[in-house]
């Protein structure tokens, strides 16, 4: 059964992304659903065949509740998709493709790693993760290393000098970069007896993911990165504090060279906040507030669940697209009480992590996690396809503790 899990986990995420970054350098964009459909399909069986065989009697007061309060929201986006296929909205994609996207993405993951046995599986979930991600590395610099070497800032910018290059996307290198960076860290820092080879497999696994970070050059990407500073940091020991601040102070340099060397424009967009979403003239911020206005003009039902037709969005001509934020979106296209059910998951998952790193850091790594997802999608991404974060909660349901202690 491990190696079910396993094979769910690596291509949940980074591994997934390496199998699309392969169809794609081989001009297979138009074939690649014959692939990746099939997949998800795989993974969504695989999760149902845990699910039925394999998960445990955990119906504490903490799962009962996430539980609950997610099938509200899953079931009212449910019959929103249907409702705007009736009245004929024209929307990015088919009714049943959001509803398998949700299912696979997000009800599925949730379900299946809530279920398990947290103690039994979770080396093999960390080991998967970081190993899909080290995968992807490998990939990437395979793939990309000329573009690397010709210093193009960032890889959607490969399209500028040769309109026939298509390479995967940008957000996705970016953010399976710093978790596996992430991960990798966790392992050096919290992992006893790690022998000399391990230590190596973690050490090129951070520099292959500092070469998908550089290419990625994502905003969203370094907070998160950030974030997982602080919480290593917030949450360890005087000794393990010591060696972060020295594992900073030796990166900081390189990543300079690093930057300089690549050309990267990871901190050129950082400081300039007029940063597309697209080539086009919507930014992150203009697509935000027309959320929040389609909000307020549906504030208890929600209107679409995406924006429509935003004028010169995609290529010019007017197109629908979600507005990268997952709390907008919902609040967007399913009203106010459904958003505010969605803000309290958020709260007591947060709430529930935030005491059992506090009390005992063997699984600050899900807590890392469940912070880059919660930041990725509050950049990037929309709901329905927000794999990561529904993950995490799947596995902050699954650790076992004293509930008393925090309601």
């Amino acid at each position: 059964m491990k190696k079910i899990i396993y094979f769910i986990v690596f291509f949940l995420y980074s591994g997934y992304y390496a199998v699309l970054a392969l169809l794609i350098s081989f001009n297979l964009v138009s074939f690649s659903r014959y692939i990746t459909v099939p997949l998800r399909l795989a993974t969504s069986g695989l999760m149902v065949y845990v699910i039925l065989n394999v998960g445990i009697s955990n119906n504490n007061f903490f799962k009962k509740k996430n539980d609950l309060l997610l099938i509200i929201i899953w079931n009212v986006f449910f019959i929103k998709v249907l409702v705007e296929f009736n009245i004929g909205t024209s929307l990015l994609r088919s009714w049943y493709e959001y509803l398998f996207y949700c299912i696979n993405f997000c009800v599925l993951p949730y379900f299946m790693f809530s279920k398990l046995n947290f103690t039994k599986y979770k080396d093999v979930i960390l080991n998967a993760t970081i190993f899909s991600g080290f995968v992807l590395g490998c990939i990437s610099l395979f793939l990309y290393r000329d573009l690397l070497i010709m210093g193009v800032g960032r890889i959607s910018e490969a399209a500028y000098l040769d309109n026939k290059i298509e390479t995967i996307s940008p957000l996705a290198l970016s953010y399976c970069s710093v978790l596996t960076i992430a991960l990798s860290v966790y392992q050096l820092l919290f992992q006893k007896g790690i022998n000399l080879k391990f230590k190596y497999y973690y050490y090129v696994n951070i520099v292959l993911s500092f070469i998908m970070f550089f290419l990625g050059a994502s905003r969203g990407s370094v907070i998160a990165l950030f974030f997982s500073i602080l919480i290593f940091y917030f949450f360890t020991n005087k000794k393990v504090k010591t060696k972060i601040i020295k594992l900073i102070l030796i990166s900081i340099p390189l990543i300079i060279i690093g930057v300089i060397k690549t050309k990267s424009l990871v901190f050129e967009r950082i400081f300039n906040s007029s940063s597309k979403v697209n080539i086009d003239n919507f930014g992150r911020g203009d697509l935000w507030r027309l959320a929040f206005k389609d909000f307020v003009n549906n504030p208890f039902f929600g209107g679409h669940i995406e924006l429509i037709n935003i004028p010169g969005y995609r290529d010019g001509m007017a197109g629908n697209i979600y507005p990268h934020n997952m709390i907008l979106e919902v609040f967007m296209s399913s009203g106010l009480f459904i958003g505010l059910l969605f803000i309290t998951v958020i709260i007591i998952n947060f709430k529930k992590i935030f005491y059992l790193v506090k009390n005992n850091n063997e699984n600050i790594w899900v807590f890392i996690i469940f912070i880059q997802s919660f930041t990725q999608h509050m950049f990037t991404g929309s709901i329905y396809t927000a794999v990561l974060f529904f993950f995490t909660l799947g596995l902050i349901s699954a650790i076992k503790f004293d509930y008393k202690t925090i309601y």
